[in-house]
């Protein structure tokens, strides 16, 4: 083969080489605007819904509370919150962690969801004191359950930080409790990348559905399908 029909070839394989990889990353650029389009239309549509879902108490949260129990919440992260229990019409509520208190107060304020918590993780005497600085709370019921009393229950939606129980714990002590299609959400307080592997591991074995996501903090919401007992 004369030299110069090998470099055309050479030359020839290259370019197409090339054209391959343009094409694939042209793609990858087309894939990611209808994804965003999509996720964009999506929250459009989800923010429309949740204004009328939330009405007067759309964007309002009750700041007289944040200032009482001294909260570094993130009011973004409390809004996800409440907004995941009207997207998803959550009508029971399990508070499964310590320090939660203002979020229980804002979930119980402007949630529809019948809320339940440990009473080793709610202070009585606290909230009785919230209740007299916003009198609406005074309004809303919560059961306060032991937690042997919590085991023999079912709930749509687990809230729970992973700051003093660990991931795999919340995971293995909370997940059976849910209904089906119910969530267990964990937020991410302790934010060592290796804890969250290992949970995310474990649910892949298992084969549980999961998204990490982050708002102002990150979140992992576990679902749990119908096919998972």
């Amino acid at each position: 083969m004369p030299q110069w029909l090998k470099i055309a070839l050479w030359v020839s394989v290259g370019v197409v080489g090339f054209l391959g990889i343009s094409a694939f990353i042209i793609s990858l650029v087309k894939v990611k605007k209808i994804k965003d389009k999509y996720l964009n239309d999506n929250n459009v549509l989800a923010k429309k819904q949740l204004i009328e879902l939330r009405g007067d108490n759309w964007g309002k949260l009750p700041y007289e509370l944040k200032e009482f129990y001294n909260s570094k919440t993130n009011d973004n992260d409390i809004d996800s919150w409440i907004n995941t229990v009207f997207l998803n019409d959550y009508k029971t509520l399990l508070i499964a962690s310590k320090n939660l208190d203002y979020e229980l107060v804002c979930l119980n304020l402007l949630s529809p969801a019948k809320i339940t918590i440990n009473k080793n993780n709610f202070d009585e005497n606290k909230y009785a004191q919230a209740c007299k600085i916003n009198t609406e709370l005074s309004n809303k019921k919560i059961s306060v359950l032991s937690q042997k009393e919590i085991k023999d229950c079912k709930f749509d939606l687990i809230y729970a930080t992973n700051i003093i129980e660990n991931n795999t714990d919340i995971f293995a002590n909370y997940f059976n409790l849910l209904n089906n299609n119910g969530m267990l959400v964990i937020r991410q307080d302790d934010t060592n990348k290796a804890k969250l592997r290992d949970l995310i591991s474990d649910l892949k074995f298992a084969q549980v559905t999961y998204e990490v996501s982050s708002v102002a903090s990150k979140f992992i919401y576990i679902v749990k399908n119908a096919n998972i007992s």
